[in-house]
């Protein structure tokens, strides 16, 4: 009882100093919305001559101050939050002290069951109901324990947590900047720097290093490895050492980003937390001496950190400043961090969404799904063919959007890349035959590339859409779920 009454407390605390911090945040956008300027009435505006700094500076220091306050309070909860999940439209949390309470407890109940029959002469059906009871309960608790063979306790790592809260705080800010202040030729190249970094993991770190799925000659490489470099996600050899393991082990405690362990782990949280003993144990067994001895990938792990500085910082940062006048804090908010927190959350909604929302037309047996936001991922939520046939690239003939298999095939055509593997029309339609899901399709291709391109471009016609007026906004929300469905 101690127990569930101190949780209470704490998840009162937390919900009332969440509630303070959204207040806070929602005065700092009001703040800049403040403007003598009449012509932006109804947009977001705000500028330096005016006193609506003030306010937002007031606003800032309140949501820091409610951040540090609740800091402690979503730790410890993610300490012990074993998985999140939604079930029947019910928001389902599981945590891990309550689970080895629960199973505790009912081995204990069973025990003290089976010492009754005997005391108490129960009749052989209510003892079979009983001990029924009993054994569905503990099947549940172990439910609870998502796949687990081992429990363990989970460490957070505060700097990782402490990096990514800022880095997404700051990242509000940028989309405020760059909804209604940065110009549009710096709008822009933070959208291209998006996808530049976007195709480093999905065409470089991912189907040409860890896959091998087609090979590049030396101009292809290193530019794949700059991209890599500006997306900041690892070096490559890391990268393709967690992804081998993740499609070796997946959905497994031995999978990095264990998709059975919830949405928000697989998304984020397990980069917030020490790896599980299972990762690192079979992390060593996976065969990395390809990439070891690539000179490519030796380059960039030998000079990561200043690599790192020069394309994913100073680069974006300053160009707009010298070639189009843009001030160095707008380049540094804008085409720096809300452009890599925007490129972080594609990426991770490959671990996350295709793992748990979408469709299986080609293996219904496996987890990975063919996600429903597939086209808002830069080629990477073709998720059920891709670990069905993990080692070819997806489609490339197929009637389907994929901006990687487009970026492939352009340097194919070029002479940069050769050697595609590709698995014929035939054997896919075999496989989807034997093993997948009956799913309907009917988009034509010019509507699912119509599709594709007006959800690749949203942040583009997005901000085009806010700076008129936010009564667009509705409109826009819906227009991105019609063309997302």
């Amino acid at each position: 009882v101690t127990t569930k009454v101190i949780a209470k407390v704490r998840l009162t605390i937390s919900i009332i100093l969440l509630i303070l911090f959204v207040i806070s945040l929602v005065c700092g956008i009001w703040a800049f919305a403040v403007t003598k300027n009449t012509k932006t009435k109804h947009r977001l505006h705000w500028d330096a001559k005016d006193d609506g700094h003030v306010p937002h500076v007031i606003s800032a220091m309140a949501q820091w101050l409610f951040l540090i306050l609740l800091s402690p309070f979503f730790a410890t909860y993610f300490n012990e939050m074993k998985a999140m999940t939604i079930h029947n439209g019910v928001l389902r949390i599981t945590f891990t002290t309550t689970v080895k309470t629960t199973t505790t407890q009912l081995k204990t109940t069973g025990k003290t069951q089976k010492n009754k029959t005997n005391q108490t002469k129960m009749t052989a059906n209510e003892a079979k109901v009983s001990e029924d009871i009993i054994a569905n309960n503990m099947r549940a608790a172990n439910q609870d324990m998502i796949g687990d063979a081992k429990p363990f306790k989970r460490d957070l790592v505060w700097r990782n947590i402490i990096l990514m809260s800022i880095l997404h705080i700051s990242s509000i800010y940028g989309i405020i900047l760059a909804i209604n202040v940065v110009s549009w030729p710096t709008y822009i190249f933070a959208y291209v720097l998006a996808i530049c970094s976007s195709f480093g993991i999905t065409c470089g770190a991912h189907r040409l290093w860890c896959h091998r799925s087609y090979k590049a000659r030396l101009p292809l490489q290193i530019l794949l490895m700059v991209f890599n470099t500006l997306a900041l996600e690892n070096d490559i050899y890391e990268w393709s050492r967690d992804h081998r393991l993740h499609h070796k082990h997946s959905d497994t405690d031995a999978d990095p980003h264990n998709s059975r362990r919830g949405f928000f782990f697989s998304h984020v949280g397990w980069l917030l937390s020490r790896k599980h003993p299972e990762v690192k144990a079979k992390g060593k067994t996976i065969n990395m001496d390809d990439l070891a001895n690539d000179p490519v990938i030796r380059f960039q792990r030998a000079f990561y950190i200043p690599l790192v500085l020069l394309i994913w910082g100073l680069i974006p940062t300053y160009v707009p400043h010298y070639l189009w006048g843009e001030t160095l804090w707008n380049g540094w908010f804008v085409c720096v961090l809300t452009r890599y927190t925007y490129v972080l959350n594609i990426t991770w909604c490959v671990n996350s969404v295709a793992h748990l929302w979408g469709m299986k037309p080609y293996d219904k047996n496996i987890v990975p799904v063919e996600a429903n936001m597939k086209n808002f991922i830069f080629g990477g939520g073709f998720h059920n063919y891709h670990h069905t046939d993990y080692s070819a690239s997806e489609f490339g003939w197929q009637r389907v959007f994929n901006p990687a298999t487009a970026f492939i095939d352009f340097f194919a055509y070029i002479g940069w890349a050769y050697d595609l593997k590709k698995a014929s029309k035939e054997i896919i339609e075999s496989r989807r035959q034997k093993t997948g899901e009956s799913v309907s399709e009917s988009k034509s291709q010019a509507m699912e590339c119509l599709n594709g391109v007006l959800v690749i471009l949203a942040p583009i016609w997005l901000k085009f859409a806010l700076m008129q007026s936010w009564w667009y906004l509705p409109l826009v929300i819906y227009g991105v779920r019609f063309i997302s469905s």
